[in-house]
């Protein structure tokens, strides 16, 4: 439960740090190269199946949006910022978390 919480600390810390615009190069390409180097880009594609069905492998916006959604209903996260919730912090038995976070400002 300890590294969840590391986790989870560590994750709103990084969220208020991140710089307002984002360098593609500065990480995709490094890991680009071990996803290709690793083999992680081998699929068996399924031409006959419609996308967000079992086995597919690929997904439209709207259907990633709709099950990020679900994840996040789930975990009991908040859909706009994609952290964990007071209420889920509560349940989870994290208050020393819960109270940390919303002294940062990152408690939804």
């Amino acid at each position: 439960m300890k590294l969840r919480t590391i986790f989870i600390v560590k994750k709103e810390k990084t969220m208020k740090e991140l710089p307002k615009t984002y360098e593609p190069r500065d990480v995709e390409d490094r890991l680009y190269k071990f996803w290709v180097d690793n083999g992680y880009f081998h699929a068996e594609r399924d031409p006959d199946k419609k996308p967000f069905t079992e086995g597919t492998i690929k997904m439209d916006r709207d259907d990633f949006q709709t099950a990020l959604g679900m994840v996040y209903d789930t975990f009991g996260w908040d859909h706009e910022k994609g952290c964990p919730t007071a209420a889920c912090l509560d349940q989870y038995g994290m208050a020393d978390v819960k109270e940390e976070l919303d002294s940062l400002g990152l408690l939804p």
